[in-house]
């Protein structure tokens, strides 16, 4: 074995040498996600913290959903939403009814005939789970960058109930990636990237803790990922309609409209989330 140089490493750094510090302490960097102090303590804990069912992980979600509007340029990414709706009819109307769902009283839904989409979303969120159908915080839409962040909060439950993804740590990794396939697929490249910030740190913060701690669970996770990725971009975009129009409507139904096909052979995201909650 030839031996090491070792005058190389004793040597003074130079100018461009990684190992020179520069005359302040605060990091710099030219990414605005690494400059970012509340995203890099999140991402410290949340990368790396042990997987525990105990944990409150409603806490983090929301705590990176903030910290990503912080860190959102709205000119930029208005600026690419003009020139997406400039190109698309489509997204331009959606933008332009701009149609907010109210939320405040659903028991209705609980009258609707078994299958309809309404009566899905009451049995499954509501009445079994207790959950909160418009669960991030609320404001008032003031542009396109907007508009999109709280229509997309009000109709993450429906999508996991019209693509069919469980509401468990898996079926949150496989929506996650159906809704990177889809935007990917229908939103120019730099404005996919913007609006997926959010779901690839969050997704690759459950990944990277069950590769970590628990690895015989990682390729499943990813495949469950991969799995959505495929679904979503063989789908017609999820965030145009106006879903609460169709409570009583068949999910069959929709579901055919939209293109939301099923594998052949799915992941087991009950098994998996069983095996390595996140």
């Amino acid at each position: 074995m030839q031996e090491t140089n070792k005058s190389n490493y004793d040597r003074i750094p130079e100018r461009d040498d990684p190992r020179v510090l520069g005359a302040s302490t605060v990091l710099k960097s030219s990414s605005k996600y690494l400059n970012h102090a509340g995203l890099r303590e999140w991402v410290t804990t949340e990368f790396l913290r042990r997987p525990d069912p105990d944990f409150d992980s409603y806490g983090p979600v929301v705590s990176l959903y903030e910290h990503c509007r912080m860190l959102g340029d709205p000119d930029t990414v208005n600026a690419a939403f003009r020139e997406a709706r400039a190109a698309d009819p489509a997204l331009d109307r959606w933008f332009e009814r701009a149609y907010l769902a109210d939320y405040s009283d659903v028991s209705a839904l609980k009258a609707l005939p078994p299958g309809t989409l309404g009566r899905e979303f009451y049995d499954e969120l509501i009445e079994r789970r207790g959950l909160k159908p418009d669960f991030l915080p609320d404001f008032t839409p003031e542009h396109e960058l907007d508009y999109w962040l709280r229509r997309a909060q009000q109709i993450h439950d429906i999508h996991h109930i019209i693509t069919e993804s469980a509401l468990d740590n898996g079926g949150e990794v496989r929506i996650i990636g159906i809704y990177m396939g889809n935007w990917t697929a229908h939103l120019p490249p730099g404005l996919a990237a913007e609006v997926c910030a959010y779901n690839t740190l969050l997704v690759q913060a459950f990944i990277t803790r069950i590769g970590l701690h628990n690895v015989r669970a990682w390729a499943p996770y990813v495949a469950a990922l991969h799995e959505g990725a495929t679904m979503g971009a063989a789908m017609r975009p999820l965030y145009l309609p106006e879903y609460e129009r169709m409570w009583d409507r068949p999910i069959s139904e929709i579901q055919a409209e939209l293109r939301i096909v099923q594998p052949q052979a799915r992941v087991d995201t009950a098994w998996l989330s069983q095996l390595a909650p996140v």
